[in-house]
């Protein structure tokens, strides 16, 4: 690939994914980002790039919309900072506060769920005595 990355960081990325078993899909996403201008892309765009499907066609939507969003997931659990802004929209952090901001998120998510199933446990268990006596 000669083509000149959207931004420095990310050539950094594509050294560290280089070595990485990626499947056909993933590189194709992570190509998309790290070659355009503009850093976000809705799952439809992502469609339309990786696949060439337009997502009006009948049959592909959610199985396509799903890989897609499963390679990002992938992509993601190799540390490539992909991050959701919640409207089906993805962009690719590209500097350092961004991805400082991203793992912020991600320690605040992890440590809500936690709470969450504390509480559940508490509160499933107060349920359930009364039927195990």
């Amino acid at each position: 690939m000669n083509q000149k990355y959207g931004y420095a960081y990310f050539e950094i990325l594509a050294n560290l994914l280089k070595d990485e078993d990626l499947t056909e899909v993933q590189q194709k996403i992570f190509e998309t980002y790290a070659f355009a201008q503009s850093p976000c892309f809705t799952v439809r765009d992502l469609v339309r790039i990786v696949f060439g499907k337009d997502l009006g066609t009948k049959g592909h939507n959610s199985k396509l919309e799903q890989e897609i969003r499963e390679g990002i997931r992938r992509l993601q659990n190799r540390a490539v900072p992909f991050v959701s802004c919640g409207d089906g929209t993805y962009y690719l952090a590209h500097d350092l506060d961004q991805v400082r901001n991203m793992f912020c998120d991600l320690e605040m998510q992890a440590t809500n769920l936690q709470y969450r199933a504390e509480k559940m446990r508490v509160y499933y268990g107060r349920q359930i005595d009364p039927f195990q006596q």
